[in-house]
């Protein structure tokens, strides 16, 4: 009988450990089931904003094709035409705009130094 009783205490002892190694290993799959249940909100937060862009995208080529429908819309009015004389610069009007500029500078100059010069006189005096 205590043989009996020795080998149910080692059955029971060995079934305890049997039990606490599954629990073990129950928590790590838990564990890891944790890991890839945040794995996948990880992965579905991508894709939402993969998504996302992939909508940004699209509105951005419907506005595209709304614009290039807008242009195919353009019409030429007249054809382009040549100038009839010849293009060149207008010499006599740049030399007479260059001359009364000149000129009105150089008087503004005049009475400036004509200022400065009274005011350097009625200092010193």
């Amino acid at each position: 009988m205590l043989q009996y009783y020795n080998t149910l205490d080692e059955s029971f002892s060995n079934e305890k450990i049997s039990q606490e190694n599954l629990n073990i290993q129950i928590s790590g799959r838990k564990g890891d089931i944790r890991k890839l249940d945040t794995d996948i909100e990880k992965e579905k937060t991508k894709i939402d904003k993969i998504n996302n862009e992939i909508a940004d995208i699209n509105s951005q080529i419907r506005l595209t094709q709304e614009k290039k429908g807008r242009v195919d819309y353009a019409a030429l009015i007249k054809a382009p035409t040549s100038s009839l004389g010849p293009v060149s610069p207008k010499k006599k009007q740049i030399v007479l705009i260059a001359a009364l500029l000149s000129l009105f500078i150089f008087t503004l100059l005049a009475f400036f130094l004509d200022y400065i010069k009274k005011n350097k006189s009625v200092g010193s005096a």
